[in-house]
């Protein structure tokens, strides 16, 4: 899409929440007429205009008949998108979200784009570029970790990261371009030692943002689990009470599960795939059994963490543990609720019937599979592709500036410096969205939904 072609002085209108039907809905609309466009469309008591911020009971025209709403006016230049802005709060019914939604497109206004009323805020200069992708991030976040990376991306944390960086070879290159328009002049705005020194600090100050930062995509990676251990010790219905799924078949019949069945699991820092496997001390007695256990066994091969089940109500519990092909793995006990003597002292002791222990197996497998985000929990930022890609190409630009600047014929390649500082401040500055281009707006945008 030509971003370009968007005209940002007609007012839009979109419905902001999830689709579905639901308690309330949200409508929005934005633009320098939103106001009078809104009149055409509604009703209001005490009037639509007015100064800043305020609740108006309101009315839309839908078909020949009137909705009550409440209408929530922001009057710019205080609003998300910096343009006068309404959000009206109705029923969370599909046909009344579509009925109103026509009654402003009848009205004068058009359909937002997606992502059309954060692209405003970045336009308008409300948010950075980087800011602008915390709120996608927050929109998408399935856990924890997801969700307090988004909010520091969506926070600005990254963008005044940037910004300092940047300041500082803004004031560089106006310093050394400065002595470059007076090159006849016996004047010195900068020597080629400042200069070193300054670009020396600007590379540090990179180096450190980037070694201190973790990598946004990580956080979205979803690692697989595997229950592993003989037939009938209860791994399918650990695998149900884990994910709140009824994924898997549960049978007192021993060898009940022949394929890999997965489901989701929500842990605290992130999802991750659980997996069901066949029993893989059973043995195989036909053409299915035995690609069963192949299954079981490829599954146990690729796996991020194994969960290796045993029966705490048998005589010898860990007497038939799986040996999982070597790999260290958790162990657990299931069917405590039926156990007839003491708990075993090591590893998890759960009842998947009862969900005795469930809690403490979840933590034991969150930080098992996501040891490196528990790691990075006291690092600020999380950077995405984007991101890495502007402070990398932003550092190799810095990196030649400084050669230059310590060659002793600096004087002869000064304006090679200054190219290159110039190279290094737009590469910072389309990862904040001080240097905007089209191609950066696709890529960001085109993730927003409809409404945000």
């Amino acid at each position: 899409m030509d971003w370009n072609d968007l005209d940002s002085e007609r007012t839009i209108v979109a419905v902001g929440t999830a689709a579905g039907p639901g308690l309330r809905a949200v409508v929005r609309l934005s633009g320098p007429d939103c106001l009078s466009v809104a009149a055409r469309a509604m009703r209001a008591a005490a009037g639509l205009e007015g100064p800043g911020f305020a609740a108006v009971a309101a009315e839309v025209r839908v078909g020949r008949s009137w909705l009550p709403v409440t209408a929530w006016r922001f009057r710019s230049p205080h609003s998300y998108t910096g343009q006068d802005m309404l959000e009206l709060h109705l029923p969370g019914s599909a046909a009344l979200m579509e009925a109103v939604v026509g009654a402003f497109l009848s009205a004068g206004a058009r359909a937002a784009e997606p992502g059309e009323f954060t692209l405003r805020a970045v336009l308008g200069g409300r948010i950075e570029l980087t800011e602008a992708e915390g709120v996608a991030a927050l929109i998408a976040a399935r856990s924890d970790g997801q969700l307090r990376a988004a909010m520091e991306l969506a926070g600005g944390a990254l963008a005044r990261a940037v910004g300092a960086i940047n300041d500082r070879l803004v004031d560089l290159l106006a310093e050394l371009e400065a002595g470059l328009d007076f090159a006849d002049e016996p004047i010195r705005f900068i020597t080629a030692g400042e200069l070193s020194r300054g670009l020396a600090d600007a590379a540090g100050a990179i180096a450190r943002l980037q070694a201190e930062s973790g990598n946004f995509e990580s956080l979205a990676d979803r690692p697989t689990v595997a229950l592993v251990g003989p037939p009938n010790v209860g791994k399918s219905t650990l695998l149900n009470r884990l994910t709140g799924v009824e994924r898997a078949l549960c049978s007192p019949l021993a060898g009940t599960t022949r394929d890999v069945l997965a489901a989701p699991l929500t842990l605290a820092d992130g999802e991750a795939i659980l997996l069901d496997l066949a029993g893989l001390e059973q043995e195989p007695g036909d053409a299915i059994s035995r690609l069963a256990q192949q299954a079981a066994e490829a599954a146990v091969r690729s796996a991020d963490c194994l969960l290796r089940v045993a029966d705490a109500s048998a005589s010898q519990p860990g007497a038939a543990w799986t040996q999982a092909g070597g790999r260290e793995a958790i162990r657990v006990y299931n069917k405590v609720d039926l156990a007839p003597g003491p708990l075993p002292a090591e590893g998890v002791c759960v009842s998947a019937t009862t969900g005795q222990g469930i809690e403490a197996l979840r933590a034991a497998i969150n930080a098992s599979v996501f040891a490196d985000v528990a790691d990075r929990r006291g690092q600020r930022l999380m950077l995405n592709a984007r991101h890495r890609a502007g402070l990398a190409d932003a550092a190799a630009a810095v990196g030649r500036s400084r050669s230059l600047a310590a060659r002793e014929d600096f004087d002869t390649v000064a304006e090679l410096a200054a190219h290159e500082l110039r190279e290094a401040s737009e590469h910072l500055g389309r990862i904040s969205g001080r240097v905007v281009t089209d191609d950066i707006l696709t890529r960001i945008f085109s993730r927003f939904c409809i409404g945000k």
